[in-house]
Order: C-alpha cells, then sequence, then structure tokens
C-alpha cells in the first residue's frame, strides 16, 4: 500500500475535521523540548475513553445539590469552550481562512451568551434544567449543522456560522444567572468552577480531543458529559 495508506493503518487517516498532523506535531514539538510530554500527548491520543472518565464524576454528585451544581457549571465551561473551539475550527476547515474571522465569530458567539444570560435572570429550577438541555442539544447537533454546511459556500457560509455562533452561545450563556438564582452554591464559586471547566475545555479539548479524535467525537465527548451533569442535576433539584 502507499504510504499514506500505512500511516492510516498505524495512526488514523488525517482529515479537515479530524487534523491528525497538527497532533502529531505538536506532540514531536513537545518531545524535542522535553521528552516526557510528548510521551504524555501520545498515550492520550491512544486513550479515546480518557474523557469518559470526565463523565463518570458528575454520577458521583448524585442527589447531592452542591456537588451537582458545581459539575454542572464546570461541564458548561467545558462545553462551552469545546463548541466555541469547534466552531473557529469548522470555519478554517470549510472557509479555509479563519484569521479574518476570529474576532467577529468570537464576538457573535459572546453575544448569544450574553443576550441569554440577560433573558434568564429571572427563572427558577426548571429553567436550570432546560439550560442543561440546551448545551446537551448544542453538542449533539453541532457536528450535524457543520456536514450539513460542507458543500456550501460564500456570504452564506459566513452567515451560518454567525447564527451557529449565536445559537451555542446562548446555549451556554443561559445557565450561569440561573445556576446563581437557585442560590445552591456563591456566585464567586460558581464562576470559579466555570472557569476551571473552560480551562479544562481549552487545554483537553483543544490539544487532545479536536485534533486526535476529531470534531464529532469531540462533541459527542462534550455531549456525554453535559448528559451525565443533567442526569445529576435533575436528581439533586428532585430530592431537594
Amino acid at each position: 500500500g502507499t504510504l499514506d495508506e500505512a500511516l492510516a493503518r498505524r495512526t488514523g487517516r488525517n482529515a479537515d475535521l479530524r487534523p491528525l498532523a497538527v497532533f502529531f506535531d505538536l506532540a514531536h514539538a513537545n518531545a524535542r523540548i522535553w521528552p516526557p510530554a510528548g510521551r504524555l500527548l501520545r498515550g492520550l491520543s491512544r486513550l479515546p475513553a480518557a474523557a469518559a472518565v470526565l463523565v463518570l464524576l458528575p454520577l458521583l454528585a448524585w442527589r447531592r445539590r452542591r456537588p451537582a451544581a458545581a459539575c454542572a457549571v464546570a461541564a458548561t465551561g467545558f462545553s462551552g469552550m469545546l463548541l466555541s473551539m469547534s466552531l473557529l475550527f469548522a470555519f478554517q476547515a470549510l472557509y479555509g481562512c479563519v484569521y479574518l474571522w476570529i474576532g467577529v465569530l468570537s464576538a457573535a458567539f459572546m453575544a448569544g451568551a450574553g443576550a441569554a444570560g440577560l433573558l434568564s435572570r429571572a427563572a427558577g429550577k426548571r429553567a436550570f434544567l432546560l439550560s442543561e438541555a440546551a448545551v446537551l442539544g448544542a453538542c449533539l447537533l453541532l457536528p450535524a449543522a457543520v456536514s450539513g454546511l460542507a458543500g456550501m459556500s460564500g456570504p452564506w457560509l459566513k452567515a451560518c456560522f454567525l447564527l451557529l455562533c449565536l445559537l451555542c452561545g446562548a446555549a451556554v450563556g443561559a445557565q450561569f444567572p440561573v445556576a446563581c438564582r437557585l442560590n445552591i452554591l456563591t456566585p464567586s464559586a460558581l464562576y470559579g468552577w466555570d472557569l476551571l471547566g473552560g480551562w479544562a475545555g481549552a487545554v483537553f479539548g483543544g490539544i487532545v480531543l479536536l485534533p486526535a479524535a476529531g470534531l464529532t467525537a469531540a462533541c459527542l465527548a462534550a455531549a456525554a458529559l453535559k448528559a451525565a451533569t443533567f442526569a445529576a442535576g435533575a436528581a439533586s433539584l428532585e430530592a431537594a
């Protein structure tokens, strides 16, 4: 077989929405500077079920309000960061140049988050679960939406991505004000969990999940995490 086929059998096939070459280039660069870092990255690429460990954590908070709320907000931070990076990543793959548009796309995401946050300030328990379902739905639907845009180009492609950024941002931004209103944790504690989740999404999602597993698998991993926090949150609120 060809060299491409041999490499595909060994490491998987490099593709626009699964740029394994980027991941292995990063692992190689790190190995030259500090060999243990390269070995760590290569090891993570061989553990497709590594994200399953994250999914189990919210289930440990079953019917416990404080841990369930913390896990839900952290998972939303993780999913929000992953969704934001996935949109930029997909725009680069489909349009070919994200640098001129990265500010506009990020602004659209933040505008959606801000608008949803303002609208959800007076909501209660049911709205919290609805916000969980919204983030879960965004993670599940984004890969299909990106696949549907694959044959599109020009202004329509840009308009569709701006709309996706608005909707995904709205799904993520609606939760924090509702979580604060429930008075399960202080706003500062919730914000800390949100930042922790966002950091994990940027590091683990941006370095490992998106390049090594691909956009679809990364979004499904985030969806599995949100499904777990939705179940734990529903049980804890019902028991309250």
